[in-house]
């Protein structure tokens, strides 16, 4: 009779447990795209529930037990609250080298050793799992934060460097690649902030035909949605890191038999105002004369050379104050293609 008593009662908690987790769980709506986690270059593994990303909302939500133990920080659960009917009642507590946080599911604050802060999403539970905002934990605890996004494959890679850690190399796979073509490819390289409402820029560029009329560049890239940017505050920055004596540099006239500065980052950093005036274009490379002998350095005086073939890279920095993007340009420089020449 006391066997069978204890185990009508222990079928009773399970069955309260069970309809306190499903009250508990939360309906999401999640990105179709594959999290993988990496701390200090070492991946994380999750053997049962995976992090994903809030669709419209953009943030990445993390079963906070198997990160914890990765990092090394202690987590518990109020275990006095965490089995009645609320989800304010249910307080996640992180603990690290003397810094404590007090997560709350279902509510956008915080508390930082006693201080509140707000951030713009919520933990939940998930199942029988704890999710909880990724960025916010991280940088909270002086972590270090990298997404390399492979938009074609759906797969998020996302780095976590602690204090101590090693800041990871840059990858030398095509993940974050966001456009190519034959001779080059832009990449997207680093994403600070967050706007839901951002508009994604769709990246075009390439060299001119051999026979095409009027080529007056080498090479160029821009947006082919420009117009998605009018009358919003989008800025746009292009400048040449492999020959920054390109940014601005010497260039001499045979019309007028004189010498005139060349500015391109002037030239290619624009508002979105005027970026539409100049049909999208981020960069061109201006043709030059035979072995680039009418272009001089700013500095130097010395005349610029370039080599078929040679590897050149440009760096674009779109921002609009909420959300920064930073896109870096590799291409050939190509002076065989031109009927000029």
């Amino acid at each position: 009779m006391k066997k069978r008593k204890t185990l009508i009662l222990l079928v009773l908690f399970l069955l309260i447990s069970t309809v306190i987790f499903a009250e508990a769980k939360t309906e999401v709506n999640k990105e179709q795209t594959s999290v993988i986690l990496y701390i200090n270059n070492k991946e994380v593994t999750f053997p049962d529930a995976q992090p994903f990303i809030v669709r419209g909302d953009d943030r990445t939500l993390v079963p906070i037990r198997f990160v914890a133990e990765d990092l090394g920080y202690k987590v518990d659960w109020d275990e006095e609250n965490w089995f009645k009917g609320g989800n304010e009642d249910k307080k996640v507590t992180i603990t690290n080298e003397g810094k404590t946080m007090e997560l709350f599911i279902g509510q956008n604050y915080a508390y930082i050793n006693g201080e509140r802060k707000e951030y713009d999403t919520k933990p939940l539970i998930d199942g029988s799992r704890t999710f909880v905002p990724l960025r916010f934990i991280a940088e909270n605890f002086d972590c270090e934060v990298d997404y390399k996004h492979n938009v074609k494959q759906k797969i998020m890679k996302i780095y976590i460097t602690t204090k101590d850690g090693v800041k990871i190399p840059e990858e030398p796979d095509d993940s974050n690649i966001v456009a190519q073509g034959e001779g080059w490819d832009t990449r997207l390289v680093e994403v600070k902030g967050h706007d839901d409402n951002w508009i994604e820029p769709e990246i075009i560029g390439g060299y001119p035909p051999k026979d095409a009329d009027l080529v007056n560049c080498h090479f160029s890239f821009g947006i082919k949605n420009y117009k998605d940017y009018e009358g919003t505050n989008y800025t746009f920055k292009t400048e040449c890191i492999s020959h920054p004596q390109l940014n601005k540099y010497i260039k001499y006239d045979p019309w007028d038999d004189e010498d005139f500065i060349v500015d391109n980052i002037e030239m290619y950093t624009r508002h979105s105002e005027n970026l539409i005036d100049f049909y999208g274009t981020l960069y061109s490379l201006r043709r030059f004369n035979r072995d680039a002998d009418n272009v001089r350095d700013i500095k130097t005086g010395e005349r610029i050379h370039l080599k078929e073939g040679e590897k050149m890279q440009f760096k674009t920095t779109i921002s609009n104050g909420k959300m920064t993007k930073v896109y870096i340009t590799n291409a050939e420089f190509r002076n065989k293609e031109f009927r000029y020449n």
